[in-house]
């Protein structure tokens, strides 16, 4: 009896044992399965990474004025602290599509337009060569020196950029380029070409003007030795700009053989040219622009600033000086005088919306930067704009009982502001 219960407990132990090693046979299968998917997924996520990269950038910021008239492009005035004026939020996301081609995706978010995110950048490149890149979709108009870092604010000393040159509302737009780069010694060219339309708003004074524009052709010329960047803009095309405060004008003007406030394919030229000097303790920045129109009475302009940064450890004290200035008065003046002749109970109107097309601005600007942490800086500014000469500057004006505007009462404007830089 015991030796018949012995054999049948080795007869036992040898089955639990094959099975012991059949379970061990398919754990380590299933070890080295999940090991393959392990690196399959590690490798896949590390194709994902080489291929697609997301920055992004952030400014937060408080600022007030001592007037009433609210500034035309942040609408920063004395009725209250604006945390809005200011304050962005942008990610960018670039895609890797092959050797050749890539995506690149902006989306912005504004506070001054109630952090309503809007796609800024949407385009394709394509590197033709070594030399030459193409590129088509949505992205900035090159008017001016820091098109491509508007919004990033990090990367420039000022809270914001000068509006005495930065001025138009109107900066996105679908176009095409081409993007030629070349060496010649110590010189470095970038070359570019390109042509575009855009539909956008631009605000003069109390008046929001629809603009429809065609850039074809538009020409940037970018040179580099050393610590220095030159640049050479010249846009020209053709503009649509229309308004209902000049509509109703613009009919009677037409009866009176008066060029109309609005524009029909105006022809539009822009030229600018800016100089960037940096060798990580001074700063020197310095921009010009001239804009012009014709068969309009909307009236050609002119601006430019210089700044100065100097360094010391991780603060950075800057000022700046900058000027705009609207030309051609003479044609309006002239079409005032036959307004005044033919229909002179259109004039104090006529006169009215003259005034406030004109813009005449001087500007001092004085703050420091704290890079306290890496991709993160602090900054105070205070600007002094003035030198208005009985125009509203860049500052939207009230209007009065009848709807006109008034003129801005202010000989000079302090703006005061505070932002928190980031990137990322």
């Amino acid at each position: 009896m015991t030796l018949i219960t012995a054999e049948a407990g080795y007869a036992s132990d040898e089955v639990l044992q094959q099975k012991v090693i059949k379970l061990e046979t398919k754990i380590e299968e299933l070890q080295r399965k999940t090991t393959r998917k392990d690196k399959s997924l590690r490798d896949d996520i590390t194709k994902i990474e080489q291929r697609v990269k997301i920055n992004g950038f952030l400014t937060a910021g408080l600022s007030t004025s001592d007037s009433e008239a609210a500034t035309i492009f942040n609408e920063i005035s004395n009725d209250r602290v604006s945390t809005q004026a200011d304050s962005i939020l942008g990610l960018q996301f670039a895609l890797k599509i092959n050797e050749k081609a890539d995506a690149t995706v902006q989306l912005v978010s504004k506070g001054i337009s109630d952090y309503e995110a809007n796609t800024e950048w949407a385009y394709l490149s394509y590197k033709i060569n070594d030399d030459l890149t193409a590129r088509a979709g949505r992205f900035k108009i090159p008017f001016y020196m820091l098109s491509n870092s508007i919004d990033v604010k990090f990367v420039y000393p000022w809270v914001r950029l000068p509006v005495e040159v930065y001025s138009l509302t109107v900066s996105d737009a679908e176009m095409f380029d081409l993007i030629y780069r070349y060496n010649l010694g110590h010189y470095n060219f970038k070359v570019q070409l390109l042509a575009g339309t855009s539909t956008d708003q631009q605000q003069i004074s109390t008046e929001k003007l629809a603009v429809d524009s065609q850039i074809s052709p538009g020409l940037v010329v970018e040179i580099t030795r050393g610590n220095w960047l030159t640049r050479l803009g010249y846009l020209r095309g053709t503009v649509n700009i229309s308004s209902p405060g000049f509509d109703t004008l613009d009919t009677q003007f037409a009866n009176l053989g008066i060029d109309p406030l609005g524009a029909d394919k105006s022809t539009t030229t822009y030229a600018n040219i800016g100089v960037i000097y940096n060798n990580g303790i001074y700063q020197v920045l310095s921009e010009a622009y001239d804009l012009s129109f014709e068969d309009t009475l909307a009236p050609a302009s002119r601006g430019g600033y210089i700044a100065l940064a100097r360094r010391f450890g991780d603060w950075s004290p800057f000022i700046s000086l900058a000027t705009l200035k609207t030309i051609n008065d003479s044609d309006r003046d002239d079409a005032l005088q036959i307004i005044n002749q033919e229909l002179p109970s259109l004039a104090p109107i006529a006169e009215s919306l003259f005034n406030v097309l004109k813009t005449t601005q001087d500007s001092v600007s004085l703050g420091v930067r704290w890079d306290f942490s890496p991709g993160i800086a602090l900054k105070a500014q205070v600007d002094r704009a003035g030198n208005f000469d009985n125009t509203p500057g860049t500052f939207a004006v009230l209007n009065d009982d009848q709807g006109l505007p008034t003129p801005l009462t202010d000989k000079q404007v302090y703006v005061y502001s505070i932002t928190l830089d980031s990137v990322f």
